[in-house]
């Protein structure tokens, strides 16, 4: 019993732990942009190495998050994370659901901000790390390790881990969407409930199915299609 209870603290250290590094950063730096404390404006810095230094960044945090899987022995199968054909087009399916879900929510919104006088900046903001330069091999890679990134470790793991601890299952998706939605903030409150809904379908989908390949199939193809939206409004009204 003693080592069950020493066991369970350890793991919750270790998430703590991994959720900080993969989290805390990235909500610092999203929350002081968008309070205006630093400028997210990539124009005066080399674009391709900015996107080495973050795919080597969390490169880096999965490595810790792979290793306290090996340490705790557990196999990447305890989250899920396990490929089959068929998730490429199951990400595709879930990305568009998840896409049609926020348009709804988004028309919702604007609909009952118009009637209650509220006025919000409907497209992202410091978004310039995707906007500035050419379209690269260097940011497919670092959208694709990003969907790993999130999945694995804000979704997958989180999720897994505090549902145990918990045994609440929607107290834990509610906390993971509000976790990983946080580090967004950059981008304006009006796209935050965009991002919040998606993730909310992507959390029900895994607790649902608990395999996460097909929500990093999704993940990856919203990245892509978002920057190519960028890229083609930023040159329409620009």
């Amino acid at each position: 019993m003693v080592e069950n209870i020493s066991e369970k603290k350890e793991r919750i250290m270790e998430l703590v732990l991994v959720i900080s590094l993969a989290v805390l950063p990235n909500f610092l730096s999203a929350l002081f942009a968008y309070l205006g404390l630093i400028d997210m404006d990539y124009s005066s810095s080399n674009i391709q190495a900015v996107y080495v230094l973050q795919i080597a960044t969390q490169i880096t945090i999965l490595a810790v998050f792979f290793y306290v899987l090996y340490r705790q022995g557990r196999g990447l199968d305890y989250i899920g994370f396990s490929f089959a054909w068929q998730d490429i087009f199951t990400g595709l399916g879930l990305a568009i659901i998840a896409y049609i879900t926020a348009f709804l929510v988004n028309l919702i919104i604007i609909f009952y901000s118009f009637l209650l006088g509220f006025e919000f900046n409907i497209g992202p903001e410091n978004v310039e790390l995707f906007n500035t330069g050419p379209l690269s091999i260097l940011l497919f890679l670092l959208l694709i390790v990003n969907s790993f990134y999130e999945e694995l470790i804000v979704r997958a793991y989180f999720i897994t881990e505090v549902e145990g601890f918990t045994k609440k299952t929607a107290l834990t998706v509610a906390l993971c969407i509000i976790l990983q939605t946080s580090y967004h903030v950059y981008q304006g409150i009006m796209p935050l409930f965009n991002i919040a809904t998606i993730f909310l379908v992507f959390s029900l989908y895994y607790i649902r199915k608990r395999r996460i390949m097909p929500v990093i199939f999704a993940h990856t193809y919203i990245n892509i299609i978002s920057v190519l939206l960028s890229r083609i409004l930023q040159r329409l009204v620009g």
